[in-house]
């Protein structure tokens, strides 16, 4: 397929699904702003302490590689006039992006996987050990699964995300069967 194919006509409107984590990033940012204040005044002070400054450092690096980690901005463009979808995800420590040809994705579904529950009575009577976690993954037409988050999430998002690529899909192949 050419760079820039043609527009495809009577294509489905382009999709757009972001996930961001404003919040956690809000509340990340204001705690190791905190912390860093807090390293500081220990330095700083009438009577300078190292080791408090070591203690509120290292907490705000371990929040920063946190922020790093969980702060990305997740996205699904597609595009039905050019026949392209396009996977990707920003962050502090860079971006990514992946682009498919629409006839290359088969579909979407959710992908299930059983992690330790962080829960403080988890294994108790009333609190599994372990709780489900589920992320939508891409399914090309040769069988390989792309995750479209990193971080496993709650199901009613997954699946939200899931039902809104399969109608597009199936939209965009009912106006090119031959795709």
């Amino acid at each position: 397929m050419p760079p820039n194919p043609p527009p495809l006509p009577d294509a489905p409107p382009r999709l757009r699904l972001v996930k961001r984590r404003t919040a956690l990033v809000v509340l990340t940012s204001f705690v190791i702003f905190v912390l860093l204040a807090g390293a500081g005044s220990f330095l700083l002070g009438p009577y300078p302490r190292p080791a408090g400054t070591a203690l509120f450092g290292g907490m705000a690096l371990v929040l920063l590689l946190l922020l790093g980690w969980v702060g990305r901005t997740d996205r699904i463009d597609g595009d039905g006039p050019s026949g392209r979808l396009v996977l990707s995800a920003a962050g502090i420590f860079g971006r990514s992006r992946r682009v498919f040809t629409l006839a290359e994705i088969s579909h979407a579904e959710i992908d299930r996987e059983s992690v330790a529950s962080t829960h403080p009575l988890a294994g108790t009577a009333s609190v599994p050990l372990y709780a489900d976690a589920e992320r939508p993954v891409l399914v090309l037409a040769d069988g390989r699964r792309l995750p479209v988050w990193r971080v496993t999430q709650g199901t009613v998002e997954a699946e939200h995300w899931v039902t809104r690529v399969n109608a597009w899909l199936a939209a965009w192949r009912g106006s090119h069967p031959n795709e």
